[in-house]
Parts: structure tokens; sequence; C-alpha cells
């Protein structure tokens, strides 16, 4: 039965950019928060050929530029997008507070389905809006909107991870130590032969008794169905383990000169690598030889890689050396070679805790409340490239809607005579942990009234201003 990919599997991780659309060398990767529903589209436009024929038929057609744009649900929680809501400021968070600025930022964000190993890389995301949504009785949501330069995909097929793990069940292992720097291993069923298992392999052990030393890695020397011989420069205890297993990976050698990944056993054109994929090279003891390389040309058994610094002749002892296409997220520690950190846990916030203010004064019959950034961001296109080489970054304007018990004809009165005032909202208890938006000049754009047989509604729109007192049109402080 197929597998399909489930999205309660999947997940994201992002890493700020230094040069637009390129992910650091060695990135620290972060986990990234969201809800099921992340987007991220890219689009390619089509031009069809305005040739005549006499078939009356269109002759041909080609590519043009790329195009990438998405949104992120998110529920909002403390220190969960600070980057995110950094970037659609422009601003820089200074002693925890932010204002709007004139900085641009992009990022790699990566989407991993691991159900069925594909891994998407999208390069020079830049945030273009924030929307947030605050409603009774619900918890505070929002949206990322951006843009992004290009992405790369890849496919973790069967056999990409270059390890495998056999359980022998109850079959009996007999470990018996050699007086030549080798020992071999007896099962009491079965076939090393069948398992795949061949000379010059990586085998570990898993179950063992005692000692320690019995468990490997070990390299493969000599292999029968029932028998496998191995180099060991441990000592080996003579010892019967019942209910173990072993797991095996190809030896895989590393030429610095020729640039090569040489395995011994599998095929890197059955596990399905081809020239222009890249591969994540993870778990070997050189650091030169940890990182992601291009493929230029691949064999059964010899991948060759493009140029990368660092690279060092190494027989790959360390268990188990894994040589896959995909990025890796999730457990994997990082697709680029760097490190992942998990996101935090911190729990969301919902309508019950926070206060706003309305001119300076608690309005407590506020029935919910819409906050829209959006920055006017614009992809450039040069001749020969498909893909954006910058973003440019346009005004930011800072719009909403708040719905209110019809009390009194104080907003009305603020709409109709064009009156400045102002609206300021709590995250969270004010304390620890807590947001505070501040918008000093405010104007409303739009006021109706929504007369229903039990309550009435009035529905305000409103536009905030550059103000002077904060040097922003928005100010957002929180609090560590």
């Amino acid at each position: 039965m197929p597998t399909y990919a489930v999205g309660s599997k999947s997940g994201l991780a992002y890493v700020a950019e230094t040069v637009y659309g390129a992910p650091p060398a060695s990135p620290a990767m972060k986990g990234l928060r969201a809800k099921f529903g992340s987007k991220f589209e890219l689009k390619r436009d089509t031009f069809s050929s305005k040739e005549v024929s006499s078939t009356r038929q269109v002759m041909g057609m080609t590519y043009g530029n790329r195009s990438g744009s998405g949104s992120l649900p998110v529920e909002l929680s403390y220190g969960s997008f600070d980057d995110f809501i950094e970037a659609v400021m422009g601003g820089t968070w200074t002693t925890n507070v932010l204002k709007v600025g004139n900085v641009g930022r992009s990022f790699t964000i990566e989407d991993q389905t691991s159900e069925v190993g594909v891994y998407e890389q999208n390069l020079g995301v830049v945030m273009s809006g924030l929307s947030l949504g605050i409603k009774p009785n619900a918890i505070v949501e929002g949206s990322f909107d951006f843009i992004f330069k290009d992405q790369k995909s890849m496919q973790l097929v069967s056999g990409g991870n270059v390890s495998g793990t056999f359980s022998l069940g109850a079959v009996t292992l007999a470990m018996t130590a050699n007086s030549t720097g080798t020992a071999t291993a007896t099962r009491s069923a079965g076939s090393f032969i069948t398992d795949g298992l061949a000379v010059g392999d990586y085998i570990t052990f898993t179950g063992v008794l005692a000692p320690t030393t019995n468990t490997g890695p070990f390299v493969v020397t000599i292999v029968t169905a029932t028998v496998v011989t191995f180099a060991t420069n441990s000592t080996v205890v003579q010892a019967a383990t019942p209910n173990c297993g072993y797991m095996k990976a190809p030896g895989i050698n590393v030429a610095a000169t020729g640039k090569t990944w040489t395995r011994s056993s599998g095929s890197w054109i059955t596990d399905g690598y081809v020239v222009g994929d890249s591969i994540y090279s993870s778990g070997v003891q050189a650091a030169g030889n940890i990182g992601v390389f291009t493929i230029t040309a691949v064999t059964a058994t010899v991948i060759t890689c493009s140029a990368a610094a660092g690279l060092v002749d190494q027989n790959c002892a360390t268990f188990p050396t894994v040589v896959t296409p995909a990025l890796g997220i999730g457990p994997l520690a990082s697709s680029l070679g760097g490190t992942n950190t998990a996101a935090n846990t911190n729990t969301p916030f919902d309508a019950f805790t926070g206060s706003i203010l309305e001119g300076g004064q608690p309005i407590g019959y506020v029935t919910g409340l819409d906050l829209k950034l959006s920055v006017a961001a614009q992809g450039n296109n040069i001749v020969f490239s498909p893909v954006i080489q910058n973003v440019t970054l346009g005004q930011l304007t800072a719009t909403g809607n708040m719905t209110v018990y019809f009390l009194d004809q104080r907003l009305k009165q603020k709409f109709l005579g064009g009156t400045t005032t102002s609206l300021q909202f709590t995250l969270g208890s004010g304390g620890s942990g807590s947001y505070l938006f501040n918008m000093g000049t405010v104007k409303y754009t739009s006021h109706t009234r929504d007369d229903q047989e039990n309550a009435i509604i009035e529905n305000v729109g409103f536009s905030a201003l550059y103000d002077t007192t904060d040097a922003s049109t928005l100010k957002i402080t929180r609090v560590p």
C-alpha cells in the first residue's frame, strides 16, 4: 500500500540569511511553530508560441520567471515569532522595544514532510505582512505573509539513508574473539547474505548483553550465510546473546582529490541519486566531510561532488555514516551541517488575559480586534535569470477593525469628526511573557452598525499613522 503524506508528521525550521537567497554555510536552524495550512507556492510563467502554423495548433511553449509567495498561519505565543515580527516591522528589537525601521531581512524556511521523505527549502523568504485576530473565547491567531526567491525540493528515496537495521529476534548470536585482530559472530538461523551484508560494510550489534566492546561498529572482512568476520582493535569477549539484532551501513571512503564518496555495497543509482542532487553527509569523523555537496557524476558505487573546502581523505568508521539527498529537520541535526534548536513551548495568548485602551482610556466592551500590517514588497527580476535578484520594500501600513457593543456615540463621533485617537492593547497579563502594542496616532476610516435582536454591534475600521512621540506607526514592547 502506498504511503501518503501526513500533515501531523510534518515540520518547519528556519534560519536568517546573511546573503539574500542563500542559507549560511553552517546555519543555526530554529524550529518554527505553525498551524496546519502553511503555504509555500512557487509559480512559473509560461509563454505559448504565437507563430502561425497550417495545423492551427500551438507549436511550442517556454517558461518564464519563477515567483514564490505564501502564508504561515500561527497561534501567537511569546517569543515564538520575534524574528518574523522584526522582519515585518523592518526595525530591530532594542531593549525589548520594536519600532518601524528600514532594515531588510530574509530567511531560509525548510518544510519537511517526513512521511514521504520530501524536503523543501524555500530560499530568500521576505516577510510582507502580519495579521492578528483577537476574538472572544479563542486563542489569539495570526498569519505571516511572505514572498520568496526560489525553492529546492528533494526526495528521500528508499535506501537514501544508507544504513539498515535488522532484528535477529530469538536467534542466538555467538561472538568469538580471534587472535588476529578479527572476531566472528555466528547466528543460529537466517542469513547475513540475504540481509545484504557485504565485505567493507560497517556492522553494529544491538541488544548484546556484555560487554559494550562487543557492540561495534566493526568493519566486515568476510561474510557467509551464518558467520560474519570483522576487524576489531577492541577486546571482543566470547558471548552468546539471544533476541538481539544488528545495524549495517556500507563502508564509505571519501577521497579529497577526486571529491568522491565510494560505497562498499549497494548502489547510488538504485537509491535514486542523480547529477544535480544535493547530498547531506553526516556521521563522519572529519569536520570537512560534513555538509551539503552537489553531485556532478554518479555511478553505482561512486558519487563525485563539486569542490568542497576542507574535504579530507577518510575511511568512514563512525556508525552510521549517512549520505542522503534529504535536507533533514526535526530529529536530524541540521540540513546544512549546522545546529537545529527546537521551537519553544510557550502557551499561546488567549482573549481572556489582556487589556485594551482607546484614546488612553479603558474600553471594556470590545468584541473583537483585528490588526493587519502590510508591506509593499516587490521582487525584482533581471534578464537571463528566472528568479528574483532582490526584494525592495515600500511603505508599511497598519490598518484594522474593531467591533464593540453599542453603548454611546463616542466612536462614531470620532469617525465623523476625523478626530485623532490612539489604540493600545496588551496580550498577556502585562507581566513577564507579555506584548504591548501601541498605535499612538489613529484615525477611524469607517463606521457601521449591526442591529440584531439582542446586542447591537458597532464595527469601526481604523488606520494607524506615524506618531511623533513614538517615532513609529506601531511600537511593540515585549516583557521578558
